[in-house]
């Protein structure tokens, strides 16, 4: 098992699952000093991860359940932009910054999305730093997840 700095655990499995354990969730108020609420959904990666010089992003799928237990498929699918990436061009251009396989599929240079059927093995560093991300989730989540919770 490894740990990691955020406070999630990831420990192997003999199946395709991995156990993704959140050590420590984190404690909410529900008491706020503002009814206004901001959410971010999604940061702008100013350096994204590239595959053959496209920009990549893994659908991933996880299963969460109560106090923070949470399991990662050791799969993904793998997705690119069907334009190369360049950062001093690609800036809201769709063909190159945008992953989704529906937004891509009528482009030139589509690359459709591809399996990646042991992506712990294949890619072990990009694995454990999604499986710490999920982790993290996890622990956010987990008080959202008990029965009764109104979230």
């Amino acid at each position: 098992a490894d740990s990691d700095d955020q406070g999630g655990l990831c420990s192997q499995s003999s199946s395709s699952w991995a156990f993704v354990s959140a050590l420590s969730p984190p404690s909410f108020s529900s008491s706020s000093s503002s009814s206004a609420s901001c959410v971010v959904a999604q940061r702008y990666l100013e350096r994204p991860a590239l595959w053959e010089g496209r920009k990549l992003q893994y659908r991933v799928y996880a299963v969460f359940k109560p106090r923070g237990e949470c399991f990662l498929y050791a799969g993904a699918m793998r997705q690119v932009c069907a334009s190369p990436y360049d950062e001093q061009s690609s800036f809201g251009r769709r063909d190159a910054c945008v992953t989704n396989v529906a937004a891509n599929a009528g482009e030139p240079g589509f690359v459709a999305e591809a399996p990646l059927e042991a992506w712990d093995t294949a890619e072990p560093a990009r694995y454990a730093k999604v499986a710490a991300l999920i982790a993290s989730l996890a622990a956010a989540a987990a008080p959202f997840l008990l029965p009764g919770s109104s979230g």
